[in-house]
């Protein structure tokens, strides 16, 4: 019985889980700037310009400053 109670509250949790990550997607599709960041980066992947972990967070330094 024990495993039938923990197998529903594993399920309810992945459940409740799955509707907040909906809703984290619904609210960032909403934000303009990150789907056009998003886009761009896509664009970049296609085109060969793929960054290291290391450069990458040296130009969202330099955006973060020069926002």
């Amino acid at each position: 019985m024990k495993k039938v109670y923990d197998f529903i509250e594993f399920s309810t949790l992945k459940r409740g889980e799955q509707a907040l990550n909906e809703k984290e997607v619904e609210y960032l599709a909403k934000d303009e700037k990150l789907v056009l960041q998003v886009q761009q980066s896509r664009e970049d992947h296609r085109n060969g310009r793929i960054y290291n972990k290391q450069q990458g967070l040296k130009y969202l330094r330099r955006r973060f400053i020069e926002s």
